[in-house]
């Protein structure tokens, strides 16, 4: 394995006069990891080789649209699984000559030697953060962004296909493909998922990059002089919230859920079986005697 990368944190903070002060950070990080050797049959297809690549790539079918008419189906290759209008159209990248040589050229159809890698990785290339406050006499207000760029999440199960395992479907996989509707997010519906359109392949390949609003808080101090009778040194009222925003592409789960940021949108993570981020709202009292 080869891995490298960067990091670096900047902050600046100024004191304006003596009731305004401010500060803001931000720290950024930029990772990769490379396999330079893995002991792999010389018979591998060299699209699904896993030397010179991260650890973790995501491997399939290239999706390329979908079948939208039977004509369509009739002049593609010839399909692993039946397909009709509606269904994942998948990329012919490779074939076999007569003696079974991959030839690294189309071969009119569409089998495990088109399987090639696919995107990134579970695991972002790119964490970062950014963080800031402002006080003016007794109020003041801090606040915490955080993201991750570069990685891929792949949907299975519940929260890829409508009615898989006897669940029930999601609002966003309402729009499905119909001839009125081609330009779909998702497939045709079926009331059980379809072996073409649940291959493992790029449609299912999600951008994971998200950026949140981790916390934010406003608060409030008291004068010292006020409190100085009552032998307290200091009090604090404050008002926070936690998960507030999230801008992501990836709708239908938190991006931030177990293994999706760090150790690999795999498994359960990749059904939705977790419990998401919470926002959170909390109002407070600090009291320091």
């Amino acid at each position: 394995m080869d891995n490298s990368g960067i990091e670096f944190s900047l902050g600046y903070e100024n004191k304006i006069s003596k009731d305004i002060n401010y500060f803001i950070k931000g720290n950024f990080t930029y990772a990769h990891n490379k396999i330079i050797f893995q002991d792999e049959p010389t018979s591998v297809n060299p699209n699904q080789r896993r030397t010179g690549r991260s650890i973790n790539q995501y491997f399939g079918y290239q999706a390329i649209g979908y079948f939208n008419s039977q004509a369509e189906i009739d002049k593609a290759p010839v399909q692993q699984n039946p397909v009709k209008p509606g269904d994942i159209r998948y990329a012919d990248i490779d074939g076999r000559d007569a003696n079974g040589n991959l030839t690294g050229k189309p071969d009119g159809k569409i089998d495990g030697d088109d399987v090639t890698a696919i995107g990134s990785t579970p695991i972002p290339q790119i964490i970062y953060g950014i963080s800031g406050g402002f006080s003016y006499k007794s109020f003041d207000v801090n606040f915490l962004f955080q993201g991750a760029a570069k990685v891929n999440a792949y949907l299975t199960g519940e929260l890829a296909w409508p009615f898989y395992n006897g669940a029930k479907s999601l609002v966003e996989q309402a729009d499905y493909w119909t001839p009125q509707n081609t330009g779909a997010k998702y497939p045709r519906i079926t009331d059980v998922p379809t072996a073409n359109n649940i291959a493992q392949s790029s449609f299912w390949l999600k951008d994971a990059s998200y950026l949140r609003l981790k916390n934010v808080q406003l608060g409030y101090n008291l004068f010292k002089n006020a409190l100085a009778k009552l032998k307290i040194s200091a009090v604090r009222f404050f008002v926070s919230g936690q998960n507030l925003l999230t801008f992501s592409k990836l709708s239908v789960t938190d991006p931030e859920g177990p293994g999706e940021s760090g150790t690999g949108f795999n498994g359960n993570s990749s059904r939705g079986w977790f419990y998401p981020q919470q926002k959170v709202l909390a109002v407070g009292l600090n009291v320091t005697f």
